[in-house]
């Protein structure tokens, strides 16, 4: 492939932008925008700023490995993992039926007891009231079940923060307290008013992949009885929150239809999916704080901190790209959503912050298609204490500088090798040629101008190379070519 049909359009370096706060403080700024945003929070249900209790003293198999709630199923590690937040889990349900909630406790086969509460912010404040939001509760209890308790004056159809929390027996933690030896889970849970019509919406995590399986969740509103998906690859679900994998590469348009007794409605978002199969499938995120590097795998997926969830507060982390052999990076992004203003994106051309700036991105705006003018792209991401969104995904490739020869031009053998491999070059003009031999984490071990072609004899017996998989990269005046090979022992 042409190394220009990494992207469809390559939007040159964007200019350095900055954010301007105007005449006021930033106190003054972030205190109006906290009462406006708590205001808005309470009415539509967007994004909360809610307490964290982390786990004090993780002990002895204690926590939650298991939450099952109508239309939501999740299990994790117990509280040797801390706070979980899983808020992205929604739990669907209808106002005036029952709420079921079936809880699996750490150890479970040893007899271990916990006790157990979850609260509801029923009103959507940002905030757990202690007593008054407390909708379950089972103490001294095992894998606990039964149905939730709402709270009068509940809202409906809209995304309200659920908190369950299990600890040692008599530790009585309330919603915001850290648990002695146990651990808190967030999850979301939607009331559907009854008598309405329903409204089609969803979003799919990831909505770009390189190993086909994506996960949808409905975020319309009503109460829809039916729920017919498309994946627009020729399968269908009727699950509320169906998770599909794509077998073909390509971009799908996906269409949801809901329905019930009192009308149905469908949304169809076309391209929504973007499907990259690869035989190395890896995500790699922006570390919440300090630095970290890729160094190998030149087409991956690149998220913020919270790669599935929320970034976190209080972030300031820097990740660097720079795959071994790559001349230029580029970034497309498929998902992005930072508080506007106070969290945030940079880009640099290079490899550290102190790299030539190409944009500060924030808000809810995608970013252009960005490259570098070399080898090496700096993502910095910050964010302050009041709130956090979904933060970002994107598609990272790498630029040869040549162009890629496509098809199997070249040939190799033995696949798999001990230590000696012959390379077969095409038919045409002789002419110089470098192969290089890379490992999977992308060190050259091996790198060695032909000019004998066209068959190529290389002894690897001197370079004391340990069994597994390399790439091996042979770069002539027509371009570039690389494919896997296998070394045994």
């Amino acid at each position: 492939m042409a190394s220009t049909d990494i992207f469809t359009s390559i939007h040159p370096p964007a200019s350095p932008q900055t954010l301007f706060l105007g005449g006021l403080t930033e106190s003054v700024k972030k205190f109006g925008l906290s009462i406006l945003i708590l205001v808005l929070s309470s009415a539509y249900g967007t994004a909360q700023n809610y307490c964290i209790p982390q786990t004090q003293s993780y002990c002895c198999g204690y926590g939650i490995v298991s939450v099952t709630l109508p239309g939501l199923s999740r299990t994790s590690a117990d509280a040797s993992a801390g706070y979980e937040n899983f808020s992205t889990d929604t739990a669907l349900c209808t106002e005036g039926q029952a709420i079921p909630v079936a809880i699996l406790t750490g150890a479970s086969g040893s007899g271990l007891q916990h006790d157990i509460r979850i609260w509801l912010d029923a009103d959507n404040n940002g905030q757990f009231d202690a007593a008054g939001e407390l909708v379950f509760e089972a103490s001294g209890s095992v894998n606990p079940s039964g149905t939730l308790t709402l709270p009068p004056g509940t809202l409906f159809d809209v995304p309200l923060r659920l908190r369950i929390m299990a600890d040692i027996v008599g530790g009585n933690p309330g919603p915001c307290t850290g648990p002695l030896l146990g651990q808190a889970e967030d999850y979301t849970l939607r009331i559907a008013s009854a008598g309405t019509a329903p409204t089609a919406g969803f979003e799919a995590s990831p909505a770009q992949t390189c190993n086909g399986t994506v996960s949808f969740h409905p975020t319309g509103t009503g109460n829809p009885t039916a729920f017919a998906w498309d994946f627009g690859d020729g399968f269908t679900s009727a699950s509320p929150q169906p998770t599909h994998t794509y077998l073909q590469n390509g971009a799908y348009t996906v269409t949801l239809t809901v329905s019930n007794s009192l009308g149905t409605d469908q949304l169809a978002r076309t391209d929504y999916i973007h499907v990259n199969l690869r035989e190395n499938c890896d995500t790699f995120q922006v570390p919440p704080s300090g630095t970290a590097s890729i160094l190998y795998n030149c087409r991956h997926v690149v998220m913020d901190s919270g790669r599935e969830n929320n970034y976190g507060d209080l972030t300031n982390g820097v990740l660097t790209l720079a795959p071994v052999s790559a001349q230029r990076i580029c970034l497309r992004f498929s998902e992005f959503h930072f508080e506007t203003q106070f969290d945030y994106i940079e880009l640099f051309d290079g490899p550290t912050p102190a790299s030539p700036l190409i944009g500060r991105y924030t808000g809810t705006q995608m970013p252009p298609d960005v490259c570098s003018t070399g080898p090496a792209l700096c993502i910095r991401q910050y964010s302050d204490d009041l709130v956090n969104y979904a933060g970002f995904t994107a598609q990272a490739n790498c630029l040869m500088g040549d162009e890629e020869i496509a098809g199997a031009v070249f040939s190799v053998f033995p696949n798999p090798f001990a230590e000696e491999l012959t390379v077969a070059l095409p038919p045409g003009p002789a002419g110089s040629c470098r192969v290089t031999l890379l490992s999977v984490s992308g060190q050259a071990v091996f790198s060695r101008v032909f000019s004998d072609g066209p068959t190529l004899h290389i002894d690897l017996g001197g370079q004391n190379l340990p069994p597994g998989l390399y790439w091996i990269q042979v770069r002539t005046a027509q371009g570039v070519w690389q494919q896997k090979i296998l070394k045994v022992s």
